[in-house]
């Protein structure tokens, strides 16, 4: 070819160039006007293509080059990709062109290697493969505050644990960090964080309060939240469910580049969710709610049973993935040794203690040598503590500090107990069920209904004070007879192989996978 055609070609011509600039990996067409086109990078298998602008900082007269976001070229959720190039200039896409069987050097960056080649039609594609391990995500799970005992505490301490586990790179933050003692230690892999604390409040100020559907807190405290999330250094959020404004001073502030996810875990919306077929709208409490589902990236409940009504209330991914409630025992509870009932939880009327204080009293002539043991701690712990006083129950009920040894406490007892109505899931529920531990429950209670189904536990028809007394009637007469039928044997072996798939490495698997997932898809609506 004669020079000046060289020439010509090289400086008008369809000629591409990939090649890596710094820390970027870019395209340049050679010969092409500045800003005339977006480049398409389509990945094969049906996804969404992802557009890219001209970067005019390395683009003059002779050449358009185009920088690829490269950490997302290949997503994190498969091991290689292909993508092949076009440029779209008013709204139609043409392929790029390479000559026929050519290959540069492959293009190592972030760790990821991509191999700029042309088919076998001349077209110009890039296979992408994962090389050496890339840098992990970013979790930040929020959380109120450190020092609570309730189960979403245990419960958001447990799931840090998890992603941790799983290869995230994880930070416990809680929005306000008072000075009170923690009851529960985080795993201590986990990076602890806070947005504001009580150290730093002024005489005078307003202190952060957070009582779903209300939430308030001083302007600095505002400002100091405004600010975290706004210059968040994550890639994922995990929120779990203050029903209040809180949620839009979230979501308000945080950069589109973070993925955000809701946690759900109301126990109380979730039965009625299963009852209406969809996540309810009636009361300032979920107004809300049904708010934050249509912004966050993606909905988290743990209860398949209530994921087909949450699908019918929001367009954005709903996902389910059970609490981890501790890797299954070899060794089960040795429940015919002991005469013991059980229960844990955060003590509020909603868990209805008092419901099993009064059925054990009415068992108490019948079943003289029987304790029950409560762990917990919460606002109703003085009413209960005279409710025993009032029913000369002393000796027999004992209320305990909440203790991380639960599961040691459970294989000492009988058999666990619980009257609430307000289970999502319930955490000591699977925790009994993992020791090999009969449970005794309500129907009701939409953990249970879920946990307990098929013959994995004992379900009482009502949650009133007669049902629950036939049920631990029904159970520690059994007991005292040996079991005899073997019904107690079978149905702790059910409910412990049923949790046996709630295992650590199980649930990381699976939240190792669903976040990869999800973050893919928000780069591709990102840079669709």
């Amino acid at each position: 070819m004669k020079p000046l055609s060289l020439l010509k070609r090289w400086v008008l011509g369809p000629n591409v160039v990939a090649r890596r600039e710094g820390n970027d990996f870019t395209v340049r067409l050679v010969g092409r006007r500045r800003g005339f086109a977006t480049l398409v990078a389509t990945r094969r298998g049906g996804h969404p293509p992802l557009r890219i602008d001209p970067d005019p900082s390395r683009s003059n007269a002779l050449w358009t080059t185009f920088a690829l976001p490269f950490n997302h070229l290949l997503p994190r959720s498969v091991a290689q990709t292909t993508l092949d190039l076009a440029v779209e200039r008013r709204g139609k896409p043409k392929r790029l062109k390479y000559p026929r069987g050519y290959r540069a050097e492959p293009i190592s960056l972030a760790g990821v290697r991509a191999h700029p080649y042309a088919t076998v039609h001349g077209n110009f594609s890039v296979a992408v493969v994962r090389g050496e391990a890339r840098p992990p995500l970013r979790v930040v799970v929020l959380l109120h505050q450190l020092n609570f005992s309730g189960g979403k505490t245990t419960m958001l301490f447990t799931l840090a644990g998890v992603l941790e586990s799983a290869g995230f790179d994880v930070a416990l933050t809680p929005f306000w960090l008072s000075s009170t003692p923690m009851v529960y230690q985080p795993p201590e892999e986990i990076r602890l964080d806070s947005i504001d604390s009580q150290m730093n409040q002024a005489p005078g100020e307003a202190t952060f309060s957070l009582q779903p559907p209300n939430f308030s807190a001083s302007e600095r405290t505002i400002e100091r939240l405004k600010t975290y999330f706004s210059s968040i250094d994550a890639d994922v959020i995990y929120m779990p469910d203050y029903d209040s404004s809180l949620y839009e001073l979230v979501l308000d502030s945080l950069p589109d580049r973070v993925l955000s996810i809701l946690g759900d875990h109301n126990g109380g919306r979730y039965g009625a969710a299963v009852s209406q077929g969809q996540v309810p709208r009636a009361n300032e409490r979920n107004r809300h709610f049904h708010a934050a589902i249509q912004r966050f990236d993606a909905i988290h409940v743990i209860n398949p049973t209530v994921q087909a009504a949450y699908e019918a209330s929001t367009a954005k991914p709903v996902f389910c993935i059970p609490n981890f409630a501790g890797n299954a025992s070899a060794v089960g509870a040795d429940f015919l040794a002991h005469r013991r009932v059980i229960a844990a939880g955060r003590l509020t009327p909603v868990k209805h203690f008092d419901l099993v204080i009064r059925a054990f009293s009415a068992l108490r002539a019948k079943h003289e040598d029987w304790t029950l043991d409560i762990y917990g701690r919460g606002e109703d712990e003085q009413r209960l503590r005279e409710l025993i006083a009032e029913l000369r129950l002393e000796r027999f009920v004992t209320i305990h500090a909440p203790t991380t040894a639960i599961l040691d406490e459970m294989r000492a007892s009988s058999f666990h107990v619980t009257a609430s109505t307000m289970e999502s899931y319930g955490m000591t529920i699977a925790e009994a069920m993992s020791v090999g531990l009969p449970v005794a429950s309500h129907r009701s209670n939409v953990g249970a209904g879920y946990l307990l189904a098929e013959g994995r536990g004992f379900i009482a028809e009502e949650s009133t004070i007669p049902s629950l007394t036939k049920l631990m009637d029904s159970l520690m007469s059994s007991i005292e007879g040996g079991d005899a039928d073997g019904s107690l044997r079978a149905t702790a072996e059910a409910a412990h192989g049923f949790v046996s798939q709630f295992s650590s490495e199980a649930i990381a698997s699976r939240w190792r996978s669903e976040i990869h997932r999800l973050y893919d898809r928000k780069v591709a609506r990102l840079y669709g």
